[in-house]
């Protein structure tokens, strides 16, 4: 079981609004599994603040795929982050 947690912060000197999405995939011999968790919040100045959890299961023959994105009020790309593992056999 893999515990993922997206987490923003703010390093400007104002309050953020900020629109989130966290997307899990996982792809394997026992199928495949996507999940989209979105949502907005506020973050203070210099502060860090987790946004969404989410756990996936998966064996370590499963390729498993994590993305994170920020965006501002107006829809524009603040920031991203993504983390993929793969099989040990398949390099």
């Amino acid at each position: 079981m893999l515990l993922i947690t997206g987490f923003c912060r703010n390093q400007t000197p104002s309050p953020l609004l900020v629109r989130y999405e966290l997307l899990t995939s996982r792809r394997g011999e026992s199928g495949s599994t996507q999940n989209t968790q979105m949502g907005s919040f506020t973050v203070a100045p210099a502060q860090e603040k987790a946004l969404s959890q989410t756990s996936v299961s998966f064996s370590g023959s499963d390729e498993c795929q994590v993305h994170l994105r920020l965006f501002n009020q107006q829809g524009h790309l603040l920031a991203q982050d993504s983390l993929t593992h793969y099989p040990a056999n398949s390099h």
